[in-house]
């Protein structure tokens, strides 16, 4: 979606339903049409953010499933040597 901003037509209703000033609308419409170029954001550039945190997002989910996985491997080396314990115990 092509989001224009029709400086002029934005001055004439300012001027007609406001009843400002030609100058005060033409103040106005000139800031706004300034804010408006400079915050909004295009279209590439909101793909290009999504892609990166999408990529953010895999590396993070990466990391964590290794970790998840180094954790689970040493439960399981503590549960073995805990249950060989016991057994050791249990025979005596």
């Amino acid at each position: 979606m092509d989001m224009t901003f029709d400086s002029l037509r934005f001055a004439q209703t300012l001027r007609d339903k406001a009843k400002l000033s030609p100058e005060q609308a033409e103040g106005i419409s000139e800031a706004f049409s300034a804010v408006s170029r400079d915050d909004l954001a295009t279209k590439s550039e909101l793909q290009f953010e999504i892609g990166s945190l999408r990529s953010d997002l895999k590396q993070e989910s990466a990391a964590i499933r290794s970790e998840l996985k180094q954790e689970c491997a040493a439960l399981r080396a503590e549960m073995k040597q805990e249950t060989t314990a016991i057994r050791a115990e249990m025979k005596q």
